[in-house]
This record gives structure tokens, C-alpha cells and sequence, in this order.
């Protein structure tokens, strides 16, 4: 007698899971996985590290989202989201693989919808000075714009608001330009990550020794004004804003630029800001001697850069 062959029971239907795709755990595994572990599930859910798009696409519906300015992760479920410093990719992706679980290969590749760029401080503050029209409020906001939070400037004077405008236009003009980007090239291995500081309190410098070039005011009496009209808009400001200006007359910090012994204090300042802000050593004061060695060739590009910023800003 033959076997009877059992009865075929229908295959019960499944309803849709967005999230299926995400829970295939090692199976679906190629180059890494992302554990982005919602407060809300018990069981990770683990990200494809396939191909940028796939990777991107499976983040977005796993949780992650674009950060704002700032640099953060941001992935649903996380208390407090890590800060980056995206001048240096190898370290954040690092730290993006501590603190979810992802390899470095595959935490690269997520750095694009993870993070947002997080602009450098800036430092080139007699650039920016050197540039702007004669008017007190439009000078102090050039230097403000580094130092105050977007959402205190509501309360600024429009002329301290203009400077404010007009320094981040510099900003990207200088950003865009060959001669600057030659100039951050030539900046090497183990300060290339600070590249763009670096070269922005370097220009300053070069304007001091380009002074008579470029600029028909001596530098002294361009400096004191600068102190005078900051002493006079400092009571008109915000306590913050106030003190500041204050002391940037009071102290004079346009001197730094004038020789080494300014540079390095300078450069000592940004760094001990960084290691707070990082949690790390950053020995940028060490490479001024090699740029200074170089001082010819960052010349050379400053005097093609400059001459170009100041017909854009007053073009502005």
C-alpha cells in the first residue's frame, strides 16, 4: 500500500513588518552590522553594511537620522548622543564603532547620515577685520560671529548683525578658494585634521608681515581703532558679548599675530579648547615651526588669496 502524502496545510499569511528586512540578524550580515538596540525592543536590530545606499536607506528606517549642526549621532533610543570631530574621519568613525557596536568599515560609511559637518573654530580674526568696512557694529560682529550661539544674536544691533552676515560670507569665500586649499594641503601628517585652523591663524600672521602690501593704514593705528570702537559698542551689547569685546580690546589680541611667541600662545588657547571639547591631546602648537619653515610657499598663496577677498567683501 502506498504512503498517503500528507496534507498540504496553507502557509499562513504574514502581515507586514516594515522591520523584517533589519531583524535577519547574522544571515544578513556583509562587512558589519549596526546594533542600534531601541529602548522600546528587547532584540537588537542589526543594520545591513552593504553598499553606502542599502546602508544609508536601512539606517534611516532602523532610526537614525541626519544630525543638525553640531555633529552628533542621533539614533532612536540613545540618551545622550557622542560629539564628533569630523576633521578627522579614521577617529570618528572609531567612536561611532564604540559606542553602537559597528566596525570601522561600516561606521564609515555611515559617517555621511550619522553626522553633519562641524565647522572648525575660527581664528583669522585681523582677516576678517582687515577686510570689513570702517563701521564699529559691523567690525565687532566679524569677530562675534565666532564666539556667540546663533539663537544669541537676535538680540544684536543690525549693524553688529551685518558683521555677523558678512563674516560668514567670508568664511565660504575663503573656504572655496585654490590658494587656501593649497595651503591646508601643504599642511602634513600629524596636523593635516588641523589643517584649517591651522592655516587661518597662519594668514593672519602673513597679512602682519604683508601689512604696507596690501593695506594702506599701519598696523598700530589700525589696531588701536579696533580697540576704541570695541570699548565704545561693548555697554550696547549683551553681558556675554560685552565682556568679551571688552576684553579683546583690553588685552590687545591682535598683537598675537605679530611674531612666534603671539602664535603660540594662540595656538595654545584653540588646542586647550579642542582637548576640553574632544577629551584628547592636541598638540597643535607643535607644528608652527614646520609652517614657518614654510613660510615662502603659504606667501605665495596668501598674497593670490588676499587681494581676491578683499574685492569680494567689498563687492559684499
Amino acid at each position: 500500500m502506498g504512503r498517503e502524502a500528507a496534507p498540504a496545510h496553507p502557509r499562513p499569511a504574514r502581515h507586514h513588518d516594515p522591520h523584517r528586512r533589519l531583524r535577519r540578524g547574522r544571515r544578513a550580515r556583509r562587512g558589519g552590522e549596526l546594533d542600534l538596540r531601541p529602548h522600546e525592543h528587547r532584540h537588537p536590530r542589526r543594520v545591513r553594511a552593504g553598499l553606502p545606499r542599502r546602508l544609508r536607506a536601512a539606517a534611516a528606517r532602523a532610526g537614525a537620522r541626519a544630525a543638525v549642526p553640531g555633529a552628533r549621532l542621533l539614533v532612536r533610543g540613545a540618551r545622550r548622543a557622542p560629539r564628533l570631530p569630523l576633521h578627522d574621519e579614521g577617529a570618528a568613525a572609531a567612536r561611532v564603532a564604540d559606542v553602537r557596536g559597528l566596525d570601522a568599515r561600516g561606521a564609515r560609511d555611515l559617517l555621511p547620515l550619522l553626522t553633519a559637518p562641524q565647522p572648525p573654530p575660527r581664528v583669522n580674526w585681523l582677516v576678517h577685520l582687515a577686510v570689513a568696512p570702517a563701521d564699529a557694529e559691523h567690525r565687532v560682529g566679524q569677530v562675534l560671529a565666532d564666539v556667540l550661539h546663533p539663537r544669541d544674536r537676535a538680540g544684536l544691533g543690525a549693524g553688529v548683525q551685518r558683521g555677523v552676515a558678512s563674516h560668514i560670507a567670508i568664511d565660504r569665500f575663503t573656504d572655496r578658494h585654490a590658494a587656501v586649499a593649497r595651503s591646508r594641503a601643504r599642511v602634513r601628517a600629524p596636523w593635516r585634521r588641523y589643517a584649517g585652523i591651522l592655516v587661518d591663524v597662519l594668514y593672519g600672521h602673513l597679512l602682519v608681515r604683508r601689512w604696507d602690501t596690501h593695506l594702506a593704514e599701519p598696523f598700530e593705528r589700525f589696531g588701536d581703532a579696533i580697540y576704541a570702537e570695541f570699548l565704545s559698542v561693548s555697554p550696547a551689547l549683551p553681558a556675554d558679548a560685552a565682556a568679551f569685546t571688552r576684553r579683546f580690546a583690553e588685552e590687545r589680541w591682535l598683537e598675537a599675530y605679530r611674531d612666534e611667541a603671539g602664535l603660540r600662545r594662540l595656538l595654545r588657547g584653540i588646542a586647550g579648547r579642542l582637548e576640553r571639547r574632544f577629551g584628547r591631546a592636541v598638540p597643535m602648537a607643535e607644528a608652527l615651526p614646520v609652517l614657518l619653515a614654510d613660510a615662502d610657499a603659504f606667501l605665495e598663496e596668501f598674497d593670490e588669496f588676499f587681494p581676491a577677498l578683499q574685492r569680494a567683501a567689498a563687492a559684499d
